[in-house]
């Protein structure tokens, strides 16, 4: 994918940019926190998305707005369980360069 720097076109790794957009959707999730209902013991991801839809429309909306990149339903469930810390990542479970995550 192309972006634009200063001017120029520079290329970034589609796999730098699928990752970032996670990371960039969890912190969307904390900076609107306020407005989450918290997730109970044994609830679904999705009950936990249908409650908090506002706020996930959200994370997509500005994603595609800042990011210019149209997160997949996958990446927001993993999103929701980085947020709701039901999916602990560690620095052994991912690839520096890549997007591995196990």
């Amino acid at each position: 994918m192309d972006t634009v720097e200063s001017g120029r076109m520079v290329e970034v790794d589609s796999g730098i940019l699928y990752k970032c957009a996670i990371y960039f959707g969890v912190a969307t999730m904390y900076f609107y926190r306020k407005d989450i209902t918290p997730i109970e013991v044994d609830e679904s991801y999705g009950s936990f998305y249908d409650k908090n839809e506002e706020v996930c429309k959200r994370v997509f909306d500005e994603t595609l707005l800042y990011m210019k990149y149209q997160l997949s339903h996958e990446q927001m469930g993993m999103i929701i369980k980085a947020y709701t810390n039901n999916y602990p990542m560690s620095v052994s479970d991912t690839d520096i360069g890549g997007i591995a995550i196990k």
